[in-house]
């Protein structure tokens, strides 16, 4: 398992970083309070994830409270690592703590992931 929150891990910087990893089975690059440190993982990063980390089983990609920041994942990111990480079985992609807001994926999105990971644990919205 290996912790990157708040560790201000960017598109490019995950390509790089998760090269060095291919036998991860655990991670957490959740955003945590305030704007400064925050992961900014998007579509781009999400393919390095899904690229480089074949053997993920547990995947924690959230924002924890409500602040500033959100997590850049988005819909296009979130189906890249649903379709790219076959071996998960877990999958959160959610904001946590405030179940006024999602973490940018859609209810559509969601649904997909209902449907489509069997087997999979995926919590993709707080609502």
């Amino acid at each position: 398992h290996i912790d990157l929150v708040g560790r201000a891990i960017s598109d490019r910087d995950a390509e790089i970083a998760f090269s060095c990893l291919p036998n991860l089975k655990s991670m957490n690059i959740s955003i945590v309070e305030g704007e400064y440190g925050n992961n900014g993982i998007g579509p781009l990063g999400a393919a390095s994830i899904a690229k480089h980390l074949k053997g993920l089983t547990n995947l924690d990609i959230c924002k924890v409270l409500d602040y500033l920041a959100d997590n850049s994942l988005g819909d296009d990111g979130a189906m890249i690592l649903g379709k790219g990480l076959t071996n998960l079985k877990s999958l959160t992609m959610r904001k946590q703590y405030d179940n006024s807001a999602e973490n940018n994926i859609s209810k559509e999105c969601a649904a997909w992931f209902v449907k489509n990971m069997k087997g999979t644990e995926v919590v993709c919205r707080s609502d």
